[in-house]
């Protein structure tokens, strides 16, 4: 199995086990969690087999199975670009996730320094980082990320400066894989190395327990891809995830 392949496959298991409900069907699956309804990552259609589905079907399919929510989001696989452009042709905002494989030194250096804490140790640091938000929506995304972390025996690692949390990340690992997830800096704390070090510390606790793939996603359009490049990570696919507000 390709390095995208078997990402994929790791994160359709880690969002799976986050979700409080499952419902499958012949495409792929709806993932609930009904008490955190706005958090639209734990709340989504994800399209597994693409081929030959158009908008109109994949539209139909999403108030089918997402009907009671305020929001409709698919997230559709490598071979959906073509569908993920008819949508946002639609109307509706349109990510491309880059998937991207560490194939830097296989004993980075240190980089800054960062600790494993319990995910509820920074629950002020997630809020501040959400600080564009209203307040139950900054809860609802605070609660989901804790419960995806407890969820999946996921280890976080948080830098400190003069002892307040500056930036934080979540390793997911499993079957020789890493996944790096939530990689976040606080506004105010940027440009002080942080972000290196908590991304570092989980690169290294990834390689060190053996992985044989540790990859990350990261918005294809967006800065930080750029980042995670220069520190030896390289894109190995995409997927594509569609949304819009009802």
């Amino acid at each position: 199995m390709q390095p995208y392949e078997r990402a994929w496959e790791f994160d359709r298991d880690l969002q799976e086990r986050g979700a409080r409900r499952v419902q499958r069907f012949d495409r792929g699956a709806a993932l609930y969690n009904d008490s955190l309804p706005r958090v639209y990552d734990g709340n989504f259609v994800r399209i597994d087999d693409a081929d030959g589905l158009g908008a109109d079907e994949a539209e139909r399919l999403a108030n089918a199975l997402q009907g009671e929510l305020r929001h409709r989001k698919l997230v559709l696989p490598a071979t959906a670009e073509g569908l993920a452009e008819e949508l946002a042709a639609r109307g509706w905002s349109r990510t491309r996730i880059a998937t991207l494989e560490y194939r830097g030194e296989r004993e980075p250096p240190a980089k800054g320094t960062a600790e494993i804490v319990d995910a509820r140790a920074i629950r002020g640091a997630r809020e501040a980082a959400l600080a564009d938000r209203d307040d139950d929506l900054t809860r609802q995304i605070a609660e989901y990320t804790e419960r995806l972390a407890a969820a999946n025996d996921g280890r976080i690692f948080a830098a400190f400066d003069r002892g307040e949390p500056g930036a934080f990340c979540a390793l997911y690992e499993r079957d020789g894989v890493g996944a790096i997830d939530e990689v976040t800096t606080i506004g105010r704390f940027r440009g002080r190395g942080l972000g290196n070090a908590v991304v570092n510390a989980a690169l290294r606790t990834s390689l060190a327990g053996g992985a044989g793939l540790t990859f990350l996603n990261a918005d294809a359009d967006d800065w930080p891809k750029q980042w995670y490049e220069r520190l030896g990570f390289v894109e190995v696919g995409r997927r594509y995830e569609v949304w819009r507000t009802i």
